[in-house]
């Protein structure tokens, strides 16, 4: 894909998530849109989060997700924008901290006071992209697309592109009138960003889908877990079952006039 790039054709992305299918189909189960205008900030859904029941959920069904919420207990819909950033496999050093200056237990601070208006959200910690962006323009007096051309390299990892900006980044953060030790931190933050960023705009996505999923399974567990079944992953088939059965589902075997292809429910019978 470089190579491409260097060549100045366009390389894109296309990411399918079958994730986006589930929802459809589960709305269609229901029989409306049941996700229109939602709340994201139902304390119901939250109480899944809190209480890591997130089995079948996007992004969070995993044991180190599982273990980054049963410390976070996400109480909103920042908090899972957060988790999500927080959750790849470079930002681990800075979770706890995180979490103790979320909870109060930790004094947050900064570098600088300019730096709190762009971390104040995420408690003076570095997790997103977005917040390069902010602090080359805001510290360094870099345009939009010169601090993006720099967002890209710290993503990239080019170690080269982050070596020799530092002495543009420093001499521009000069003559804006910080101290050359408070600019050369400031870097170095940056730099140091590279191993793990993630931006924000896809945490915010992922997020999304992940709220709407575990907003369907709080209340629509029945139809939920229905499509869970229909996934594939037979594996996990006894367990999705099992949850069924304790909500007082009632189970018909196959059944050559009733069956289809997949399971469905109707009138509260899965068939």
């Amino acid at each position: 894909m470089e190579y491409l790039e260097d060549i100045g054709l366009l390389k894109m992305d296309f990411l399918g998530l079958k994730n986006l299918t589930m929802i459809s189909s589960i709305t269609k189960m229901i029989g409306h849109d049941v996700l229109k205008n939602i709340d994201l900030n139902d304390p119901r859904v939250y109480e899944l989060f809190i209480n890591v029941k997130t089995d079948g959920i996007f992004q969070f069904e995993t044991p180190a997700m599982k273990s980054l919420l049963s410390k976070l207990k996400p109480r909103s819909f920042n908090d899972l924008i957060a988790a999500v950033a927080l959750g790849r496999p470079g930002p681990k050093e800075h979770v706890p901290s995180f979490i103790k200056r979320r909870n109060g237990e930790e004094k947050v601070s900064y570098i600088h006071p300019d730096l709190e208006s762009i971390l104040h959200d995420t408690y003076g910690i570095l997790i997103y992209q977005e917040q390069i962006i902010a602090i080359l323009v805001k510290i360094a007096g870099y345009s939009l697309a010169e601090a993006d051309l720099i967002r890209r390299a710290v993503s990239k990892k080019k170690e080269s592109v982050l070596i020799s900006e530092k002495e543009k980044f420093t001499s521009r953060a000069i003559a804006k009138g910080y101290e050359k030790d408070v600019a050369v931190a400031i870097y170095e933050l940056i730099v140091k960003f590279a191993s793990y960023g993630f931006n924000k705009s896809h945490s915010v996505a992922y997020a999304l889908i992940a709220y709407q999923m575990a907003y369907l399974k709080t209340y629509y567990p029945a139809h939920f877990f229905t499509q869970l079944l229909n996934d594939g992953d037979t594996k996990k088939n006894t367990y999705y079952l099992a949850y069924l059965k304790s909500k007082k589902i009632k189970f018909y075997k196959p059944s050559i006039n009733n069956s289809n292809a997949d399971y469905y429910i109707e009138d509260n019978k899965l068939y």
